[in-house]
């Protein structure tokens, strides 16, 4: 379990979590605070230490657009966060866990794909690459058409689409495979 939007203390749209029921020790601030100090750790012992700042610093990046997003899409009421879950401490609108969880993520994000490169230097997806940034750019249009009602979907895969597809036809990257690998590990715990 995480301390995320996908997590127990999140509401979205009125409805409640299938885990009501767990634990809200993951999602207390020393357990978050912990976790990072964890991921620091482990970046540096199996990186160049310098290169730590360069990832809080890309976190930073990263957490200000979609913390602005999040708060909002909380205050517009399309989500909201279940108190007996938190700590209590907000920022805005949105708790503090919320807010930690976009800097976390990023940087174990950053974490897994440095490992994977570093240990696994060869990467199958290589070849694919273009395929399947084509196939995920045509897969999302039949569901932003869908989903148009839903704000959030929609600006969501429309702005992923738009992202994809420069990056397919306009900007080519030698290292989208790179990427796709690590997002596949990333989601190994939510299946």
């Amino acid at each position: 379990m995480s301390c995320s939007s996908s997590s127990s203390f999140m509401t979205i749209s009125g409805s409640s979590s299938s885990l009501a029921n767990s634990s809200s020790l993951y999602c207390s601030p020393g357990f978050v605070v912990d976790f990072v100090l964890a991921c620091f750790i482990f970046f540096w012992a199996f990186f160049d230490a310098s290169l730590l700042p360069k990832a809080f610093i890309a976190a930073a990046i990263v957490a200000v657009p979609f913390l602005i997003w999040d708060e909002i899409f909380t205050q517009a009421g399309f989500w909201g966060f279940n108190p007996d879950y938190l700590s209590g401490m907000y920022l805005g609108s949105l708790p503090i866990e919320e807010v930690l969880f976009f800097f976390t993520i990023p940087i174990a994000c950053t974490f897994i794909y440095a490992c994977l490169n570093n240990w696994f230097p060869t990467n199958a997806l290589a070849s694919k690459e273009k395929r399947i940034t084509s196939g995920l750019f045509i897969f999302l249009l039949p569901l932003i058409f869908i989903h148009r009602e839903f704000w959030y979907t929609l600006v969501t895969f429309s702005l992923l689409a738009i992202f994809l597809g420069y990056l397919r036809w306009y900007q080519e990257t030698p290292y989208l495979h790179f990427i796709y690998r690590a997002y596949l590990v990333c989601l190994i715990p939510f299946s």
